[in-house]
């Protein structure tokens, strides 16, 4: 059984938290281990498409990965799969946290931020080639590329 540090603690409180509120259009909850019990440490989200933007439409899977320094240290993010997005790797992992180390984040609110970062990317951390090259040089494409991506990522 997973001990109950204050970071476990912290993310329990988040879980009834997202159980009452529901947040609309965003999932969150903690992943199960083999033998069934929750690991709090590792959550399967989502997070929908900013509207108005290429992005709209698209619901986008992600894991979060948290340590023991959070709230104070946001979580790694990974998002499965991956996504066409200058701050994401191709293997999936977001290349820049939307969140400074130090600060207090909530779950809601780190997956806000999120939702932003996906049609506001940083350009000063390119984590994908063609991503980044396509948004700084040829936005009509990049849109279409995104929206295409959108159109597949659609609750059907």
């Amino acid at each position: 059984m997973e001990e109950d540090t204050p970071a476990v603690l912290s993310l329990k409180r988040e879980h009834n938290y997202w159980l009452k509120e529901d947040p609309h259009g965003f999932q969150a909850c903690p992943t199960c281990n083999v033998n069934g019990s929750l690991n709090w440490k590792v959550w399967r989200c989502a997070v929908p498409g900013l509207k108005e933007t290429p992005w709209e439409g698209g619901i986008y899977q992600l894991l979060l990965v948290f340590n023991e320094q959070y709230p104070n240290c946001p979580p790694k993010c990974v998002f499965d799969p991956t996504l066409f997005h200058p701050n994401v790797y191709p293997w999936g992992t977001l290349g820049v946290s939307p969140q400074s180390e130090g600060k207090p984040i909530s779950i809601e609110q780190f997956l806000l931020d999120i939702q932003q970062l996906l049609s506001s990317p940083d350009i000063n951390v390119p984590s994908q080639r063609v991503a980044h090259e396509l948004f700084a040089n040829d936005r009509v494409e990049y849109d279409k590329r995104v929206r295409l991506q959108a159109s597949e990522r659609a609750l059907k």
